[in-house]
């Protein structure tokens, strides 16, 4: 029997290692990008929270909101101005977008300089180009009292010239006879007598007052023209984009008017000591027909509190302090109105003084439901209803994903420099030595910058950072060999499982503190600036902003070291094994974490912006429905 020959046994290939979680992985990212490019909100908002997070000034029309950044964005302005030169908005929107209310000087022209950008001339041509728009000439006379026809100007010598004179009272005569039952107009007509010292003049403008029906300033079309040109320039963005010009709107006109209130005051008490007691009821009674209209017809819950002002110092004596008028409670308004009274109960008017008091109650539970709507609202200063903070949480927490992603996939591009430098002819304890003096440089100096100055994210950042590397390259100086990275092909045992539980719960932990992110948005930081709140951070807050923002990689650096430290493996080894097993699953994970929350984002904004738009048309009304008082 022939014994045939026994095949060899042919030794079977290693098996491939299993990609099932990269490819899972990757069909995600490729999901999401998907998303991020099919549907026109979310490319929108993905592409402008990308901006911010590689740029913080990024949002090109919020700097032009800042006198020091406004230069390189104007022209951009200008331009779409020019190609819409028939859209009316839009054109109030050019003309007041750069203004600087401080620097608005008394001089004879306009001043040319860039903090200004000319406003006044622009609101000129406006009125020019659009005869029939009642609002081209209020806004022209709003601008006019803080540059020129002041009340209250500081310098005695002070006259208005004869130009300005001329171009005011022409805006005000077109203006009236366009909206003639506007009390708007007489009342720039009284500030512009009172500013020129002309009181009898003044006096017999204050009858007209009872037959106006309703004021109107027209201040929203600059806050709906900001936005056409922003949205026109720059695309629109939504509720972050409209917030600022609605909360930045001045009110010089409302300034000038108080201090005609107190002139005209003066001028009451000079009646009655000449003995003309009915001439100076009736100068005060005027003030309270012109308060009564700002307080019931006006659209603008700031004009209706300074119509409760101006009721107070119409039956007040000129000797009451501001401070006195503005904390006096209904009912005391007598102790500060002894002169007034009595003038009152000598000329028979004493049934008048019962009517006062029904007014002054009824302007201080307005002005109580204005302050506590105010109070109550998300920011200082804007209308209240409008989910402002959760907006600004939401997208800001955007931003920490989107740089969270960003920081990952850098610490993987440093792992494979690290592991290309190994292969360099320098030798590996040089180039660690020359590393450990610049990150501890970086180490001393942001850990001073932090502890002696004001406390930034930036700052914090350089710190941790530094910080975390400067222990990273200790462990691979204690380490014997030259072959420190990408030695071991072994899978660290557990790694997986804690570095994602990890993950896990730092998402949790960021979701819970996004309020600290929301403070940081660029608009937050407008508004609380623009109000005198100027909240500083401390610098356990800046850590925490700071390791909001990059702390996943910096928890996988230092798990890495803790982990190559108890199992006694090297750290290179295990960054290794992150690049190849666990970057794309992170990735992964916080992409589509970040969709759901810009999907959240998107509908928040949505809900703000339509609430902004309602509060806009009428913020008196909305104030006084939406308040939580």
């Amino acid at each position: 029997m022939i014994a045939l020959p026994r095949p060899e046994t042919q030794s079977r290939p290693a098996p491939r290692e299993r990609r099932g979680t990269n490819g899972i992985a990757l069909g995600v990212l490729f999901g999401v990008i998907l998303a991020l490019t099919l549907f026109a909100p979310y490319r929108s908002s993905f592409a402008t929270q990308m901006r911010f997070a590689l740029s913080s000034e990024s949002l090109a029309w919020l700097r032009i909101l800042d006198s020091r950044k406004s230069e390189r964005e104007l022209p951009h302005l200008d331009e779409t101005a020019q190609r819409r030169p028939d859209d009316y908005l839009l054109q109030v929107g050019r003309a007041t977008a750069s203004t600087s209310f401080d620097n608005l000087t008394i001089t004879e022209r306009p001043s040319p300089t860039l903090d200004n950008d000319r406003t006044l001339l622009r609101l000129s041509v406006l009125s020019l180009r659009f005869p029939r728009a009642s609002g081209s000439y209020a806004h022209f006379l709003r601008y006019m009292t803080a540059a020129f026809v002041r009340v209250d100007s500081p310098d005695p010598l002070y006259r208005l010239k004869s130009t300005p004179r001329k171009a005011t009272l022409w805006a005000i005569e077109n203006g009236e006879k366009l909206d003639p039952d506007n009390a708007f107009w007489s009342s720039m007509k009284l500030i512009l007598l009172l500013s020129e010292n002309k009181t009898e003049e003044a006096v017999t403008i204050l009858p007209y007052f009872y037959q106006k029906s309703y004021w109107e300033s027209f201040v929203y079309e600059e806050a709906l023209g900001q936005w056409r040109l922003y949205a026109e320039t720059y695309g629109d963005q939504g509720a972050v984009q409209k917030i600022a010009p609605l909360s930045l709107i001045a009110f010089p006109h409302l300034q000038q008017l108080r201090a005609s209130a107190e002139k005209l005051r003066l001028v009451a008490e000079a009646e009655e000591k000449k003995g003309h007691g009915d001439k100076a009821i009736e100068i005060r009674r005027g003030l309270v027909v012109l308060s009564n209209l700002l307080q019931a017809k006006s659209r603008w819950a700031y004009e209706a509190l300074f119509g409760t002002e101006i009721l107070r110092i119409a039956v007040t004596d000129s000797k009451t302090e501001r401070s006195q008028l503005s904390a006096f409670v209904p009912h005391q308004w007598e102790k500060l109105a002894t002169h007034y009274i009595a003038l009152l109960t000598a000329n028979g008017r004493t049934p008048e003084i019962k009517r006062l008091n029904r007014e002054m109650t009824e302007a201080a539970d307005l002005r109580n439901r204005i302050d506590e709507a105010r109070y109550d609202a998300s920011y200082p200063g804007i209308p209240p209803g409008i989910p402002l903070a959760a907006l600004f949480n939401n997208w800001m927490a955007g931003i920490g994903l989107i740089r969270q992603w960003i920081s990952l996939l850098l610490l993987a591009v440093a792992i494979g420099v690290a592991g290309t430098m190994r292969k360099l002819p320098v030798r590996p304890h040089v180039s660690r030595t020359f590393c450990m003096i610049i990150l501890l440089f970086a180490f001393t100096l942001s850990g001073l910058s932090l502890g002696t100055g004001t406390p930034e994210a930036g700052t914090a950042l350089v710190f941790l950072w530094s910080a975390v590397l400067l222990l990273l390259l200790a462990r691979l100086a204690s380490e014997n060999g030259t072959e420190l990275i990408f030695t071991s092909e072994g899978k660290p045992k557990g790694l997986s499982t804690v570095i994602f539980v990890l993950t896990v719960l730092f998402l949790v932990i960021f979701h819970l503190t996004r309020p600290l992110l929301g403070v940081r948005h660029p608009v937050a930081l407008l508004l609380n600036g623009a109000m005198g709140v100027h909240p500083e951070p401390t610098v356990i807050e800046s850590l925490i902003v700071a390791f909001m923002t990059s702390g996943i990689a910096i928890s996988v650096l230092v798990f890495t070291l803790c982990f190559c430290w108890y199992r006694r493996v090297t750290v290179g080894s295990v960054l290794k094994f992150y690049t190849r097993h666990l970057l794309l699953p992170l990735l992964a994970g916080l992409s589509l974490c970040h969709l759901v929350h810009l999907s959240h984002t998107i509908n928040l904004d949505r809900i703000a912006s339509r609430a902004i738009n309602e509060a806009t048309q009428d913020d008196l009304q909305w104030v006084l429905t939406h308040g939580g008082g």
